[in-house]
């Protein structure tokens, strides 16, 4: 009998942290709510929700603010996140870059920064340059960081911490990367791949604009790797052996190049910034028909493209096409209902790239699935990449909220 009570014990416990974590969610899509729509959208009765809601008022963890009027005009006392007292700390790492946020538990972006390393060296002197940048804005930060987001390109194993490898990028091989990062840390560090940060977010901005939310949505990354983020039925696609969505190496060509990954004709060999910039390089041996010199930045590519450079435009065309030839397998293989891209690629001339990739896959696919699909370039103000490594961070915490924040502040 004892152990009957103590598994009723834990399946209720289990049940209230189910609940809390409905609720926050509520009040994330929300924004601000009354407690008669919370329990009116969560289906949970009245008490309940007044249990749970006064749980996080004396945590601090959610706040009072303002009189919002009901459907019969009855006035209550809107229900919001703290996300001003309770945040979380976004990272995305990329190959020659990485970028920091901070991000507010009710998903507002408090702020951003994007970093150039500052020299190409080992991996864990790389990570090392992140971390201390990363404790830098940590204190600086009013209110309190309860966990950190990281983002990583590459296939990255969930189980072992450890990024299989990562393109164009020697030493980074089979690192422990959330040892790395969570050193010298006293809060907890969640990795994720950076297609799926950039589908979480994704994701999210889609809830929050519809009642109805897609439930089939593909992030696709184009940057300076190649990767996409599945959201199936709802919920985040990972594989057994969390490397779902690595269309950067699938074969668009089987006598194509060798690639890192073993594979021969990868899509990613094809169509990333690293293989539009060494084209443009390459045809700049034999032509002087451009305006870009030889060690041209990411700025000054945009703005070639933006004066109509015949060179950097064509070379972006023919990038843009092969993406969009790989996307098309993403298409005949899971059938999504959205199709969102972003990152350095599609930043370069917005128009140029979607009326490119569209064309190509339009070509290319039923006609059937082509006028049902939705696909256009990301409209996140910020990276949503960055923007969804703090969201992971965000998501960990509402799954289990006072295992961060105490629950009765005194």
């Amino acid at each position: 009998m004892k152990a009957l009570s103590t598994l009723g014990s834990i399946n209720q416990e289990r049940q209230q942290q189910i609940n809390r974590t409905l609720i926050l969610n509520l009040l994330r899509k929300k924004g601000l709510c009354a407690r008669v729509d919370l329990a009116r959208l969560s289906g949970l009765r009245g008490a309940t929700i007044t249990n749970i809601i006064n749980e996080f008022i004396q945590a601090d963890f959610v706040i009072e603010e303002g009189l919002l009027t009901g459907s019969k005009g009855r006035r209550s006392i809107g229900i919001k996140i703290n996300g001003a007292k309770y945040k979380v700390l976004g990272i995305k790492l990329a190959r020659r870059s990485y970028g920091l946020s901070i991000l507010g538990m009710d998903n507002q972006l408090y702020k951003a920064k994007q970093f150039s390393f500052s020299k190409m060296t080992e991996a864990k002197d790389m990570i090392a340059e992140v971390r201390e940048n990363a404790k830098k804005m940590i204190a600086e930060e009013e209110g309190e960081v309860l966990a950190i987001g990281v983002a990583v390109p590459g296939p990255y194993k969930k189980k072992n911490g450890k990024l299989v490898f990562m393109t164009n990028s020697a030493g980074f091989e089979n690192v422990d990367i959330l040892d790395e990062i969570q050193k010298g840390f006293d809060i907890p560090v969640f990795i994720e791949n950076d297609a799926n940060a950039g589908v979480v977010a994704e994701q999210w901005k889609c809830d929050e604009q519809s009642e109805y939310p897609e439930e089939n949505i593909v992030y696709v990354v184009a940057g300076e790797g190649i990767g996409c983020g599945i959201i199936s039925k709802g919920e985040l696609l990972r594989g057994d052996s969390d490397t779902a969505g690595e269309i950067g190496h699938c074969s668009i060509n089987f006598e194509g190049p060798l690639c890192e990954c073993g594979n021969r004709g990868c899509l990613e060999m094809y169509c990333s910034m690293e293989v539009l910039n060494q084209n443009i390089r390459s045809r700049m041996e034999k032509s002087d028909d451009t305006i870009l010199e030889s060690d041209f930045s990411y700025g000054e590519l945009k703005a070639a493209i933006a004066k109509k450079d015949t060179l950097a435009v064509e070379e972006y065309l023919k990038v843009c096409e092969f993406l969009g030839i790989g996307i098309v397998n993403i298409i005949n293989q899971i059938n999504p209902g959205s199709i969102i891209i972003g990152d350095l690629l599609a930043e370069l001339d917005k128009e140029i790239f979607i009326n490119t990739v569209q064309k190509a896959v339009q070509q290319r696919v039923r006609k059937s699935i082509w006028e049902t699909l939705r696909m256009e370039t990301s409209t996140i103000g910020e990276d949503a990449i960055l923007v969804g490594s703090g969201l992971i961070a965000v998501e960990r915490i509402c799954e289990d909220p006072f295992a961060f924040v105490k629950k009765n502040r005194e």
